[in-house]
């Protein structure tokens, strides 16, 4: 069974880094603390057995997903979702063209990841025919919000301007 002082550890982690000010390390500790979030859901539902022995080592963002693991596309959703709430609120850049990628809660690299696995799953699982949302309706929504990763950019928020015009000069620098 999962140390759960783990947690506790990447929630000291995580201080530290925003202590630090170091963005990309902050999305890091995020996804592990979503995967242990995730995990600790699972596990006390009784979902995959194989997670009752996760060890700190395991507490990473997983190599590959497995189709047909149903705690590999929860973890997923959550990703993409909390990315989906950024979208709607990207805060002071509302109004500008480009983002700034240390407002993701985690790596976009990630994130681009977790579009196309919740897409693929989606669309190829037997086992989306069983849950209770529209399921065709949750692609097109990924699928619009997978086309606006592209416009976060590798840069901190206190490096890219809000002004509409400066900010599009700025952004397009990186593309």
């Amino acid at each position: 069974m999962i140390d759960f002082s783990i947690q506790e550890k990447a929630n000291v982690d995580l201080t530290e880094v925003q202590f630090a000010g170091d963005w990309k390390l902050r999305q890091e500790v995020n996804l592990k603390n979503k995967w242990i979030e995730v995990y600790k859901t699972n596990s006390s539902n009784g979902a995959n057995s194989n997670y009752r022995e996760l060890s700190i080592g395991d507490i990473k963002f997983p190599d590959y997903f497995d189709n047909h693991d149903i705690v590999h596309f929860e973890f997923s959703k959550l990703i993409v979702a909390e990315y989906g709430q950024i979208v709607a609120s990207p805060g002071k850049y509302q109004k500008c063209m480009y983002k700034p990628a240390s407002i993701l809660p985690y790596p976009k690299s990630y994130i681009k990841k977790s579009i196309q696995f919740v897409k693929h799953w989606l669309e190829e699982n037997n086992l989306a025919n069983t849950l209770e949302f529209d399921k065709n309706k949750m692609v097109e929504g990924i699928m619009a919000i997978d086309v606006l990763l592209d416009l976060f950019i590798d840069i901190d928020a206190e490096n890219l301007p809000t002004d509409m015009m400066e900010n599009m000069m700025k952004g397009s620098e990186f593309q």
